[in-house]
């Protein structure tokens, strides 16, 4: 209303010095030729001036109108785009690796705010997907069959490890046995309790039907501790790389399990040992397993005790350029979830993360630019940008940390999302296939969690 009365105004007074100066013509040409052109040339550049002022009024009324609807559409963004346990990622994500003083960032701000980039990063990398991937059978190595003697060790032996979780809080061994599904007489040695040694918390047991030992290790309950544990140097080992601090908690799980490992083995001739573990505590069964088999120790034999690893979740934990040993990859059955984060996650993914979010925000999107391709408008302007992020996302190099790899055969369990009660297919897939890129998703926290393992191994 302000703006259309001063422009009412403005005209008003443009159209009564118009009329004076018709009148006075009439009467005094002669002598006022020359005051009529200056009067006309000030009436000329106020009423171009209230034009101006106008336009200038119903542009800024404008701008604040989608900056309010931007700003209501930003508040908004994480409950449309995001659920609390992806932008939780996400923030703890950004936070920490900004943070890591050897990325050598640089330190500044963001131009834009960090939710719409991520969003906007989320739905590059959809679009970079959709680019790359035409069928199930193009992204995927191999269909596994509806059964096969990996996805029943698979169920047998992740029960044990996803069992760790309620049974750590049970002080007694009634308790514990319960937990997890098994006679108290089978437990041969719990550490669940906390100490100066920061040992992962594992239980060793007897499954006498499958003629096992099983050390089954926790993990964590918190991804924020995943990720603070992914942001650590990787170590030379064997033939390559570990994660420093994951290859430092198996082997405290093995100095802590040494003496009733010798004993238990060497009271039940004919027993295997199969170590499972999921999230952190997968990671730490696999390097315990590739320590068993190529490491430095003198706990067994593997040529006389078979050694096996069943591990869900795990976050990548190994590298070398020579691959691992035919040994190691046939003893370690790798199950992962669906969107499952952990799985994708290392200091290489999570620079990666990090500096493509950098390449979006030096694009200087508008906010009006980042409304229209969070909402997927469809015109040349909004596909000429979404084409501009996915150049800059896909030119993103991260050299400086390496990308570890997962020392194992890896059994996908890919949920269909589109049915009303869950159906899973399982497939073989390659490593590369996970650790090159962390994904973002709506599901990558939840397809983590220990029920939703439950769910997938209890459908499949």
């Amino acid at each position: 209303m302000t703006i259309l009365a001063n422009f009412t105004k403005g005209a008003f007074s443009t159209g009564l010095g118009l009329l004076g100066i018709k009148i006075f013509r009439e009467n005094n040409e002669p002598k006022v030729l020359q005051a009529e052109t200056v009067l006309t040339s000030r009436l000329r550049e106020a009423a171009t001036k209230t034009r101006i002022e106008f336009k200038q009024a119903v542009q800024n009324t404008r701008n604040d109108f989608v900056n309010g609807k931007m700003n209501d559409m930003m508040g908004d963004l994480k409950k449309k785009l995001m659920n609390d346990d992806m932008w939780e990622a996400f923030d703890t994500i950004v936070y920490l690796v900004e943070n890591v003083k050897k990325l050598d960032m640089e330190d500044k701000e963001y131009n834009s705010s960090v939710v719409p980039l991520l969003a906007i990063l989320k739905k590059t990398k959809d679009a970079i997907k959709m680019e790359a991937a035409v069928t199930e059978e193009d992204l995927y190595l191999e269909r596994c069959p509806l059964w096969f003697p990996e996805l029943s060790r698979g169920q047998r032996f992740g029960k044990y490890a996803l069992n760790t979780y309620p049974a750590s809080w049970e002080s007694k061994p009634s308790g514990i046995a319960n937990e997890m599904g098994i006679d108290p007489e089978d437990i041969l040695l719990t550490k669940f309790e906390d100490d100066d040694v920061l040992c992962p918390k594992f239980i060793l047991l007897l499954d006498h039907e499958v003629k096992s030992v099983v050390l089954a290790i926790r993990g964590t309950y918190c991804l924020k501790d995943i990720v603070i544990d992914m942001v650590c140097d990787e170590t030379p080992y064997l033939n390559g790389f570990a994660h420093q601090g994951i290859l430092s908690g198996a082997r405290k799980v093995l100095t802590e399990a040494r003496e009733c490992l010798v004993d238990v083995l060497g009271d039940h001739p004919g027993y295997g040992l199969v170590v499972t573990g999921h999230s952190l505590g997968a990671g730490v069964a696999e390097l315990v397993t590739m320590e068993l088999l190529l490491g430095e120790q003198d706990i067994l034999n593997p040529e006389v005790t078979p050694v096996s690893c069943v591990a869900l979740a795990p976050p990548p934990v190994f590298h070398s350029h020579d691959g691992v040993s035919r040994e190691v990859f046939e003893a370690i059955d790798i199950f992962i979830n669906s969107d499952d984060c952990v799985p994708r996650m290392s200091l290489g993914s999570l620079t990666r993360l990090v500096l493509s979010l950098r390449a979006v925000d030096t694009l200087n999107l508008t906010v009006a630019e980042q409304f229209n391709i969070l909402s997927d408008k469809k015109d040349e302007a909004t596909e000429e940008n979404l084409q501009k992020l996915i150049l800059a996302v896909k030119s993103v190099e991260q050299d400086k940390f390496l990308f570890l790899q997962h020392p194992g055969k890896i059994f996908y369990m890919k949920k269909d999302k589109t049915t009303q009660e869950p159906e899973y297919s399982i497939w073989v897939e390659k490593s590369e296939s996970f650790t090159g890129c962390l994904y973002l998703n709506e599901d990558m926290v939840s397809d983590h969690r220990k029920t939703s393992y439950e769910e997938a191994l209890g459908i499949l």
